[in-house]
């Protein structure tokens, strides 16, 4: 059995009325859809922090490790670690 397409209605009984009354012209022969809304344009402050954060990640984990001491990198990297044999274990 085929799937409805959305245009039809999954009773037989509902799709004879409406065939019935597309004929008289009664109903419009498709089904009317609303536009959808535009997006609001991005103001020039949400562009110029945008840029600034996506260039303060990009230099921001290099920065971090260089700033800490073989013990705290260490400590960071076997946290890392745990988290991602926990997730791997727990799909």
């Amino acid at each position: 059995m085929r799937k409805p397409s959305g245009r039809e209605p999954e009773d037989e009984v509902q799709a004879g009325f409406l065939a019935v009354h597309r004929l008289l012209g009664d109903l419009p022969s498709e089904p009317e859809t609303e536009p959808e809304p535009e997006q609001p344009a991005r103001s020039l402050r949400s562009q110029i922090l945008s840029e600034l954060g996506r260039e303060g990640g990009k230099i921001g984990g290099k920065a971090r490790a260089a700033s800490m001491t073989p013990e705290q990198r260490r400590r960071s990297a076997r946290k890392a670690a745990k988290a991602r044999w926990a997730a791997r274990k727990a799909s």
